[in-house]
């Protein structure tokens, strides 16, 4: 009754040093990072990071404590599973078996760049695009804090959320420093971005641009070819003559053209994109830079641009 600190579902954090350090002992610099956090020596062997079944069981049933999020990693880095520096991990206890390599699920047959790409194609999943605003809202949005935070079994430490506490104000240099440790190793919580639910990803709201036209004679052909259920909104010329032409809700912006504004998003937002050319098919492709919300409650409907900039 007498503790100052407000309750808590979880006594850890799904982002910190130490998940970082946990999940990437095999790479440098964190094997480094590891060796000075456990004063020179590897961490108990049975504690160590050596089984991906067992650390998703960990996470999912046994252990209600262990909300490790993965790293990006675990998603193009098949290095993360291999002990190629030969590292000395130890032998567990339970099992007697040498740490070395991660041991990997069955469906990645033995292959650490199997184990990736399956990952990745599992988070570029429909499935995974249907539930990743749930995510979103958890830990960017409207179900980070408050009572929606409460209702979702989603609130952490106090100390872990931005703002939470001021270390200038604290007096006693004892505390001051207690608390800024525990800030630094326990985990931060992102800023809150989003205070509504996120919506839905829907692949269909921003159109992916068409290639470039390499022949600005055959520009009513091709006009006709790829505007094929989307009306062509703006066309910009190149210096060497080619031509983009953007389709959609969108608009290329001056002065340099390299940018377009979006809208007609479901969430009503405004979207600004930076175009960039890949260099192996030599296609634009749209990076997102900023979202604009809350612009007009009925949505944006049109845009348009000054010539010297939007």
């Amino acid at each position: 009754p007498d503790n100052p600190t407000p309750p808590f579902h979880y006594a850890t954090h799904y982002s910190s040093a130490a998940a970082v350090i946990y999940f990437l002992i095999r790479l440098e610099p964190f094997t480094s990072a590891h060796l000075q956090l456990q004063g020179g020596k590897f961490d108990h062997a049975d504690r160590l990071f050596a089984s991906l079944g067992e650390a998703w069981e960990s996470a999912s049933r046994i252990t209600l404590s262990d909300v490790k999020e993965l790293t990006p990693e675990f998603y193009y880095m098949p290095e993360l599973f291999t002990n190629t520096n030969s590292l000395e991990l130890g032998t567990r206890q339970k099992d007697g078996r040498a740490v070395g390599n991660v041991e990997l699920p069955p469906w990645a047959h033995g292959s650490a760049e199997e184990c990736v790409r399956l990952m990745r194609k599992a988070l570029e999943s429909e499935h995974a695009s249907q539930h990743m605003h749930e995510w979103i809202d958890l830990v960017f949005g409207c179900r980070q804090k408050g009572q929606a935070a409460e209702q979702a079994l989603n609130v952490f430490h106090s100390l872990t959320y931005e703002g939470a506490v001021d270390v200038d104000l604290i007096s006693d240099p004892v505390e001051r420093m207690s608390t800024i440790a525990q800030i630094l190793n326990f985990g931060q919580t992102p800023p809150q971005l989003f205070h509504k639910p996120h919506p839905r990803r829907d692949p269909g709201v921003v159109p992916t641009p068409p290639p470039l036209c390499t022949d600005p004679a055959n520009v009513e052909s091709f006009l006709l070819r790829e505007a094929c259920g989307s009306p062509c909104r703006d066309v910009r010329q190149h210096p060497d003559g080619k031509l983009s032409f953007l389709f959609g809700s969108g608009i290329f912006l001056p002065p340099g053209f390299s940018d377009v504004l979006r809208w007609g998003n479901r969430d009503g937002s405004l979207r600004h994109y930076s175009l960039r050319r890949d260099v192996f098919d030599r296609e634009e492709t749209e990076r997102l830079v900023v979202v604009h919300e809350g612009l007009h409650q009925g949505g944006v409907t049109c845009v348009a641009a000054s010539e010297d900039g939007p």
